[in-house]
């Protein structure tokens, strides 16, 4: 389970089952969060979903929403990809995620990157 000590920066990471719901084995480590007050820290999530179904990557949201609600700041949007990142597009939107991640960690000095 995430500390609250452990870390200041946290990446969370689902993909969505079905029409918008969590999977079995994310269900567990979801009840989990309502354990800790996340209010110092900082939280990016990101998943994929299908397109077909009217939730599109749900379990992001649900994430998102979970780990606010226990007081976390959320600052980059969340990165929703259809199945998996095959398109030029997708790509490019999740080397901007991890770059906007990487910058955060800088920000919040919980890593040193030497570029």
């Amino acid at each position: 389970m995430l500390s609250k000590y452990q870390y200041e920066v946290i990446l969370i990471g689902a993909f969505t089952w079905g029409r918008g719901t969590l999977h079995y084995d994310c269900d567990v480590f979801y009840k989990k969060l309502n354990r800790v007050d996340y209010s110092e820290k900082v939280i990016c999530c990101f998943g994929s979903g299908d397109r077909s179904f009217t939730q599109f990557c749900g379990a992001v949201d649900l994430f998102h929403d979970k780990v606010k609600e226990r007081g976390a700041t959320i600052v980059s949007q969340n990165l929703k990809i259809h199945l998996e990142p095959d398109t030029e597009e997708d790509i490019a939107r999740c080397n901007l995620f991890s770059q906007e991640f990487k910058q955060l960690l800088v920000r919040t000095k919980a890593v040193t990157v030497s570029i």
